[in-house]
């Protein structure tokens, strides 16, 4: 579901900073009013960015599907104890596919992306300048961004995956450090 509270505004909003040609591809399932809020705000703030509202797919072709693209979006807003600690399918496809992601700062992306070594980015949502100063560089750098991905593929073939015998155990891990700050449900 494409909706509100996910951070597609303040990603448009870093967009509109970095001053440059942008495309944002959203897939997912969109209620009317919602996207016509979100086609008028692209309008507003981001001129120079062009938004593509795909259909839905099957799951098992969203690897396939996000291979023509050269960055992907983490973004979870960290609302609630939940989202600050859910990792989203999203990063590990993006991954599989081959292009780096633009992580959120909850606390799951962060030791998530230290596990990648903490070279993919992780912006706070609500710091645009930093958002496009991500964006600008790969823009202006085209070879940064390249190895940006190969990074994030690299990990993707070695390490991130539920085949590799460390998988599960470093993800329990990663809830056994956080989880005792929240409640935990029997």
């Amino acid at each position: 579901t494409i909706g509100p509270g996910r951070g597609l505004e303040q990603a448009m909003r870093g967009c509109s900073a970095a001053d440059i040609e942008t495309e944002l591809h959203l897939r997912g399932r969109i209620d009317g009013s919602y996207r016509e809020g979100l086609e008028s705000l692209a309008r507003q703030v981001a001129p120079k960015m062009k938004l593509t509202i795909h259909e839905p797919g099957p799951s098992a072709g969203m690897i396939d599907a996000c291979r023509p693209f050269d960055i992907g979006l983490s973004l979870e807003t960290g609302v609630n104890s939940n989202n600050r600690l859910v990792m989203s399918n999203k990063a590990f496809t993006y991954m599989l596919a081959g292009i780096t992601t633009i992580y959120s700062d909850t606390i799951a992306q962060r030791a998530f992306r230290d596990a990648l070594g903490g070279r993919q980015p992780i912006v706070a949502l609500d710091d645009t300048a930093a958002f496009a100063t991500i964006l600008k560089t790969w823009d202006a750098d085209r070879a940064s961004l390249l190895v940006s991905q190969q990074d994030a593929w690299q990990w993707a073939k070695h390490r991130w995956h539920w085949e590799h015998d460390d998988e599960r155990g470093r993800l329990l891990e990663l809830f056994d450090e956080h989880l005792p700050k929240v409640a935990r449900c029997a």
